[in-house]
């Protein structure tokens, strides 16, 4: 469950930052709008890396491209959504890759029911 956690505190960090490099582009009068489209690229495939969904990763890209959104913390509020929204699934994906017996998966796509999870167990 460390490792649980630490990955969650180390997507967090990293999500403020994506949305920090986002939202400083305003600093850069003129050019800022042709950074965003830069940026737009590099966050979508950071977030989809971290997050594993396209369509989350799809927001930040929109979030990104669109003017004058670069306000909206995107890659933060995926963060929310996942680890606070629906923390079952954070969980049961991180268990997936990491079992508790030691081993290290891939993603297998779809073997693993998040519904025979024993939470109870795993605290």
């Amino acid at each position: 469950m460390v490792r649980f956690y630490a990955l969650a505190i180390g997507k967090l960090l990293l999500s403020l930052i994506i949305d920090l490099i986002g939202m400083l582009t305003y600093l850069a009068p003129g050019s800022g709008e042709t950074l965003d489209i830069v940026l737009a690229v590099i966050s979508m495939a950071i977030v989809k890396s971290m997050y594993l969904r396209n369509e989350r990763s799809e927001y930040v890209l929109l979030e990104e491209i669109l003017p004058f959104t670069d306000i909206i913390p995107s890659a933060t509020v995926i963060w929310f959504i996942k680890y606070l929204g629906s923390g079952k699934e954070a969980l049961a994906e991180h268990l997936e890759m990491y079992p508790p017996d030691g081993g290290v998966k891939a993603l297998s796509g779809g073997d693993f029911d998040i519904n025979s999870l024993d939470y109870d167990k795993i605290k």
